[in-house]
């Protein structure tokens, strides 16, 4: 503005001075030559008045445009650090439950082996509480024990049981092996 200011008001002033050193004669001339560098002076002082509003005018919207613009930003900022604790509360659900279902895996898979191994344990353990039932509903007037377990003795005791197998000596059994 300053280089503005020296051609708006100092170079009408110089013509001034130097119009009345030059010699002329013609006062009306140089009156009205004042008179129009004046009003151009005038002219150019009220467009540089323009300007400026207009100027000031821009940077109040430049000022008013940027402090929306940041406005919206931290807005913006504030909805995604939101969807960000969303997205991390989401996150720490799902690993607890992942969590949850591998433990469930876990435990059955440890169930598992344990229920096939005691299933057939448990059928074993049934079939000996029955035959315990069955032998014990026997009543000792019957002699029912008595006569099995002197069958028993007898075959056992015999050269040649007729309802268990065959004896096998020692020496049979040495023919037998592999060698």
């Amino acid at each position: 503005m300053s280089r503005t200011f020296a051609y708006v008001f100092i170079a009408p002033l110089a013509a001034l001075t130097i119009a009345p050193l030059c010699g002329c004669s013609d006062d009306a001339r140089l009156a009205r030559m004042a008179e129009n560098a004046a009003d151009r002076q005038a002219e150019q002082n009220e467009e540089m008045a323009q300007l400026n509003r207009e100027v000031a005018e821009g940077t109040k919207r430049l000022v008013e445009a940027d402090a929306n613009s940041r406005e919206d930003f931290v807005a913006i900022q504030h909805d995604l650090q939101s969807a960000q604790a969303e997205v991390g509360n989401q996150r720490d659900q799902l690993e607890s439950e992942r969590r949850e279902i591998a433990g469930q895996r876990r435990h059955e898979s440890i169930l598992a082996p344990i229920l096939e191994s005691l299933g057939p344990l448990l059928v074993v353990f049934a079939v000996l509480f029955f035959c315990g039932l069955l032998v014990s509903s026997l009543s000792p007037d019957e002699d029912g024990g008595d006569a099995v377990a002197e069958i028993l003795i007898e075959e056992i005791t015999a050269d040649q049981p007729t309802l268990l197998p065959p004896r096998v000596s020692r020496h049979n059994i040495d023919d037998r092996m592999p060698m």
